[in-house]
């Protein structure tokens, strides 16, 4: 019968569920392909109807914590293999992806803790400073389309799986404009806190947004995503984007670690 089984895998990458990477690590290792495997992750659990708790990735290994039948999860995983090496294959990477591990948890706290601990094996300082787990998301620091965070706060103790994963004193609330961050990172910053490339245009109104919070100007805007004066002006005055989010996250070194 159906039954709940939770699951990471480690990749050279991994998940509850874990997958290793022999060869071909160092091309997953960079943003575009880390954010096509979990846009990719994500599509395969909602295909399957299973559910992703959660996610660490690290250069040599990445793990998955989804919630689920144990047949649909192996769908799901096979999915996310294949098309993770089809698509390195197609820009010339031979990629090995070694052993997928199981082990079943009846405790989501503990699966999450778990898939969030994997930052310390890249050396990040805490949780918080790594972009490539669901912990900032879980935390209310990220808005990603392909993570859905409230559906895992509702079932922890939030403030428990942040000291458990290895966190401190959390960012303080602070929403005040910074003035001296270039364009650049704040560029990058915003697009971070979607979880987004910073060349994906999704992440051009909370830029635009932040930067002119933080003083630029509309034509330093214009400039920095070559668009019109017009189009910032829209975008600035558009729907609200997350800026209380990233302006948390300008004040907090963990958080300014970003892709």
């Amino acid at each position: 019968g159906d039954h709940r089984d939770l699951h990471s895998f480690p990749t050279r990458r991994s998940s509850d569920l874990q997958i290793a990477l022999d060869t071909g690590w160092e091309e997953l290792a960079t943003s575009r392909e880390r954010y096509a495997l979990l846009v990719r992750l994500s599509g395969a659990c909602a295909k399957q109807g299973v559910s992703l708790l959660g996610f660490g990735l690290a250069d040599r290994q990445v793990r998955f914590a989804i919630e689920g039948g144990a047949v649909a999860i192996a769908h799901a995983m096979r999915g996310v293999r294949v098309g993770t090496i089809a698509s390195l294959r197609g820009q010339g990477t031979v990629v090995c992806l070694g052993e997928t591990k199981r082990w079943r948890s009846s405790c989501v706290e503990d699966a999450l803790v778990w898939t969030h601990q994997v930052s310390q094996v890249d050396g990040a300082l805490g949780p918080l400073a790594s972009p490539w787990t669901s912990h900032r998301d879980v935390m209310g620091f990220r808005t990603a389309s392909f993570f859905d965070a409230e559906r895992v706060r509702s079932r922890i103790d939030v403030q428990r799986v942040h000291l458990r994963s290895g966190g401190r004193a959390l960012p303080a609330a602070i929403v005040e404009p910074q003035a001296g961050a270039s364009v650049g990172f704040l560029m990058r910053l915003s697009a971070s806190v979607l979880g987004l490339l910073p060349s994906d245009r999704r992440s051009f109104a909370l830029f635009t947004q932040l930067a002119r919070a933080c003083g630029w100007s509309v034509r330093d805007v214009a400039d920095a995503l070559m668009l019109s004066a017009r189009r910032v002006r829209q975008l600035a005055n558009g729907p609200v984007a997350p800026v209380d989010v990233a302006l948390i996250a300008l004040h907090d070194p963990r958080l300014c670690v970003v892709p």
